[in-house]
């Protein structure tokens, strides 16, 4: 490739535009055009859902599940929740049973 000097400075004559629209005349370019934005579009949306998965399941690569050990959940906070639990059935189960005490003020 050789080097021009004195082309090398010269003003360059502006091309010339057109107002040829880049979209609808050609079917060829205008698939080329589709294809390409939508590659683009599923790439980045696999890239997004892979970096969702790596953060939330961040977890894996901290400790294991041995590492743990088998108390995952507080001992006492599951008996508060039992305890609650089996009230609500009781009071579930005797208003069930009762008859209403209000007096009907249609009569």
């Amino acid at each position: 490739m050789k080097f021009d000097l004195k082309n090398l400075f010269k003003k360059k004559k502006p091309k010339a535009q057109s107002n040829k629209p880049l979209f609808g005349v050609d079917a060829d370019d205008d698939w080329r055009i589709v294809m390409f934005v939508f590659l683009s579009l599923t790439l980045v949306v696999f890239v997004w859902n892979g970096f969702i998965f790596y953060k939330t399941n961040s977890y894996l690569k901290k400790e294991s599940a041995k590492e743990i050990g088998t108390k995952l959940i507080d001992q006492k906070t599951l008996e508060e929740l039992v305890v609650k639990y089996i009230s609500q059935a009781l009071e579930f189960e005797k208003v069930k049973t009762e008859t209403a005490t209000l007096i009907d003020p249609s009569r």
